[in-house]
C-alpha cells in the first residue's frame, strides 16, 4: 500500500507547513499529501527533505505532490481548485489546512488590491475551502491556523486587533500612519482573528446546512501553534530583526512563555488531523495539544456574519461554486 487518501497543505514548503507533511507521512497512515504552494522549486526542495526522512524510517506508504497555488491571486486560487479538481480521482481529499501565512511591515497590496495580510491570511483560504468543499469525502477535517495574537488577553507583545467591518479590515486606511511597523502586526493580529471568525462560521454553516452530520462529519477547527522563530513570517521584517527570529529566537523559545518549537507544534498540528478522537470535535480553537477557548471578540456572531458575506462579495463567490447556500 502506497497513499490511501489525500490531504491539501496550503504554504506546505517550510516552516510549520513541512512539519506537518512529515509528521503525516510519518504516521504510515497512506496520506498523499498535496504542496500547495507558489514555488515548484522550493516545494521539491522541501519533498525531497520528507523522502529522505522517509527513506531512513523505511515508511512507504505515503506520496507527495506540488500544486501550484498562490494566495496573493484570487484567480490563482480558482486556478488551484480547477486543476486540482482535473486531477484523476483516484483518492479521497480527508483534508484542507490553510496554513500559509504571512506579517507585512509596511502597507501593501494583493493583486485584487486588497490588504495583502487580509487577502492571504483569510480571504483566499476562505475562498479556497468553498471551492474545494465539494471535494471533501467525510469524515473529513478542515483547519485554520490562527494565533495567540488574536486574543488581547494573552499578552503576547502584539497589537490588538482591529476590527469594526471587513470591509475596512480588506481596505484600511493608510494615511497619517504614526507606526508603519505596528500598523503591519496590527494587520497580521486582525487577520489571525479572521481565521477564528471563520473557522465558528463555517462550522455552524456546515452543521445548519446538513452537509456536516454526526454520522458523516466535516469538522472545522482553529490552531494555535504558539510563537515559532525560525519560520517564514519574518521574511519582510528588517535584515536585523530578520536574523534574529532565523538564528537567534529558535535557540531562546525555552525563555519565552509564548514560544514553542517546530517539533513540538508539528506534532499537536497533526493530531488535528490524524487523532480519531477528534473526528466529531468541530467549531474548536485548540493551543498546541489543548481545546482552549479563543478571544471574546472571536464570539462575536455579528462580526462573522459580517466576516462572511463580505468574503462572498470580495471573492466574488458565485452560489454553483461551493456546495454551500450563500
Amino acid at each position: 500500500m502506497r497513499a490511501s487518501k489525500a490531504v491539501i497543505i496550503t504554504g506546505a514548503n517550510f516552516g510549520l507547513g513541512l512539519e506537518l507533511a512529515k509528521n503525516l507521512a510519518s504516521s504510515n497512515e497512506g496520506w498523499h499529501i498535496i504542496f500547495a504552494c507558489r514555488s515548484q522549486e522550493r516545494a521539491e526542495t522541501a519533498m525531497k527533505s520528507v523522502h529522505e526522512m522517509m527513506e531512513k524510517k523505511n515508511i512507504p506508504n505515503y506520496d507527495l505532490q506540488f500544486l501550484e497555488l498562490d494566495l496573493n491571486s484570487l484567480a490563482a486560487v480558482r486556478k488551484f481548485a480547477s486543476d486540482y479538481k482535473s486531477q484523476p480521482k483516484n483518492l479521497p481529499l480527508k483534508a484542507i489546512v490553510c496554513n500559509a501565512g504571512m506579517q507585512v511591515v509596511k502597507p501593501n497590496w494583493s493583486e485584487d488590491k486588497i490588504e495583502v495580510t487580509f487577502a492571504v491570511n483569510h480571504l483566499a483560504h476562505f475562498l479556497l475551502v468553498n471551492l474545494l468543499l465539494s471535494e471533501l469525502k467525510a469524515p473529513a477535517r478542515i483547519v485554520f491556523v490562527g494565533s495567540g495574537t488574536h486574543d488581547p488577553k494573552a499578552n503576547t507583545g502584539m497589537p490588538t486587533p482591529e476590527y469594526e467591518t471587513a470591509t475596512k479590515v480588506a481596505f484600511p486606511a493608510t494615511e497619517n500612519i504614526q507606526n508603519v511597523a505596528t500598523w503591519g502586526k496590527t494587520r497580521y493580529t486582525t487577520s489571525k482573528l479572521c481565521n477564528v471568525l471563520c473557522t465558528y462560521e463555517l462550522d455552524r454553516k456546515l452543521k445548519e446546512q446538513g452537509i456536516s452530520t454526526p454520522e458523516s462529519p466535516i469538522t472545522v477547527n482553529c490552531y494555535d501553534p504558539s510563537m515559532i522563530p525560525g519560520t517564514g513570517l519574518a521574511r519582510d521584517y528588517p535584515l536585523v530583526l530578520r536574523f534574529m527570529w532565523n538564528y537567534v529566537l529558535p535557540y531562546l523559545t525555552w525563555a519565552i512563555p509564548v514560544a514553542s518549537t517546530l517539533e513540538k507544534s508539528g506534532k499537536a498540528y497533526a493530531r488535528l488531523i490524524t487523532d480519531p478522537k477528534l473526528e466529531n470535535i468541530s467549531g474548536k480553537y485548540f493551543h498546541e495539544m489543548k481545546e482552549v477557548p479563543s478571544s471574546t471578540e472571536s464570539y462575536d456572531l455579528e462580526k462573522a456574519k459580517d466576516l462572511w458575506e463580505t468574503s462572498i462579495k470580495l471573492s466574488g463567490l458565485k452560489a454553483s461554486e461551493t456546495v454551500l447556500q450563500l
